[in-house]
């Protein structure tokens, strides 16, 4: 009688005994969850730091095709500024043109004017010599009038010794030679007079025509210097071309292949942000799942026992667990960041 009552009185607490082992059981393998989780949560901080890199690359990645885009808006502007010098230049070869054919106009009638210059110089030295010809002449004249002067004077004091009664009958003879005389030296003193005043005129055309000459030689040799000077402006602003030219395509390489190094980038970093939202969805339904099962648990055992064992009810172990799977959870989105800024 006695060995049943103990055998009814042992039941209970061997039913507790094999009660309590699956509890430790389950507790176990909760644990080995929980480390599990962990691990897993190391390992997920750790692809998180080892993609932190890549991303800041990124980053600079992008940054460097904003520069790159800055400094293509400035070459377009200087390409801007290239075209107004292209039209510049557009002026500046037809003012060229023009002075060009103003040097050929220029020339040819400096060619013109050494012709008629040349025409002029023998029509003066014509001049000159058949006016030393009438001179030369006019004094041949002069001495044969003196020659007749003295020889009639000579004639008139012969005949004045020899005949008395005819002395005084021919007194106009003597006269009229005189007069004669004296008008041919009025006229020789005027033609002399008139040449030397054609000379000067003609040597004062003369003058000035090597004037006008000169000036217009300087005119012509101002205006080569003008055609030289703009024809070496078309060759810098060529040379400035092919210069802004070789660098905007090296420019415009060098952007194409940041563009596709940020494109990846970006691809890289939306890939990444995926598995990482990826992650936080499981993270989160693990962490539930945990939570509902140890709240199933506790409940579970209260149900039963009517009280938590010291060891399932343990508040420091409740509050690791839950501060590991709030750490999981704020890890797996962004409330951590944003209750560290509030």
């Amino acid at each position: 009688m006695a060995a049943a009552e103990a055998l009814l009185a042992y039941k209970p607490l061997q039913q507790l005994q094999h009660e309590n082992f699956l509890l430790r059981e389950e507790n176990r393998r909760v644990r080995s969850e929980v480390r599990e989780l962990l691990a897993w949560k190391e390992k997920a901080v750790a692809h998180m730091a080892a993609m932190a890199p890549a991303r800041r690359r990124a980053v600079r990645e992008v940054e460097r095709a904003k520069q790159l885009q800055q400094q293509l808006r400035t070459v377009e502007s200087s390409l801007k500024s290239r075209g107004a010098l292209e039209l510049a230049t557009t002026e500046l070869e037809a003012e060229r043109e023009t002075l060009q054919q103003r040097v050929e106009v220029l020339k040819h009638e400096n060619a013109e004017l050494k012709l008629l210059s040349d025409r002029r110089k023998r029509r003066a030295d014509d001049a000159e010599a058949q006016l030393t010809a009438m001179g030369e002449s006019f004094r041949l004249h002069l001495e044969r009038l003196v020659a007749i002067r003295e020889s009639l004077d000579e004639v008139s004091s012969g005949d004045v010794k020899n005949n008395k009664e005819d002395s005084a009958a021919p007194p106009s003879v003597p006269v009229n030679s005189a007069a004669f005389v004296t008008g041919l030296d009025a006229i020789a003193t005027k033609c002399l007079s008139w040449l030397q005043e054609h000379f000067a005129q003609s040597f004062a055309q003369q003058q000035l025509k090597a004037t006008r000459y000169e000036a217009q030689h300087e005119e012509v040799q101002r205006l080569k210097e003008q055609v030289q000077a703009a024809s070496h402006i078309p060759e810098k602003q060529a040379e400035e071309h092919a210069k802004l030219s070789r660098e905007l395509a090296e420019l415009r390489e060098a952007h194409e292949h940041l563009q596709q190094q940020a494109t990846n980038a970006e691809q890289m970093v939306v890939a990444q942000r995926q598995r990482r939202e990826d992650m936080a969805v499981r993270m989160r339904l693990v962490a539930g799942e945990v939570r509902q099962y140890l709240r199933l648990v506790r409940g579970e055992i209260k149900r039963k026992f009517g009280y938590l064992p010291e060891a399932i009810a343990h508040a420091e172990s409740w509050t690791r667990i839950a501060e590991a799977l709030e750490l999981l959870l704020c890890q797996s989105t962004d409330r951590c960041v944003v209750r560290n800024r509030k």
